[in-house]
């Protein structure tokens, strides 16, 4: 993973994405970014997703979505190549 790579956390609703942030705030754990996901990426409509700026994060996310009881995330791997963002789905 190159510096200036990140993930992106896609849930299946932007509901469930807003209501995670806001969750994670009132916690004090401000290290995640609302951003605009791609398109391609974001699946059942949800426009948004949480950028994350590394894998130290999964675990404390991973508990989090399951206490929260909110469903299905996907994670990608935002790295660029010849100048051009590209995501992988990975693992998480």
């Amino acid at each position: 993973m190159a510096i200036n790579d990140y993930y992106l956390l896609v849930l299946e609703t932007r509901n469930k994405i807003l209501y995670l942030q806001s969750n994670l705030e009132s916690k004090g754990k401000n290290y995640f970014q609302l951003v605009s996901a791609p398109i391609f990426k974001s699946g059942n409509g949800c426009n948004y997703a949480l950028k994350i700026p590394n894998r130290n994060y999964f675990q404390m996310l991973k508990d989090e979505i399951q206490l929260l009881n909110l469903g299905d995330s996907k994670m990608y791997l935002a790295e660029k190549k010849d100048n051009k963002l590209k995501y992988r789905e990975i693992e998480f």
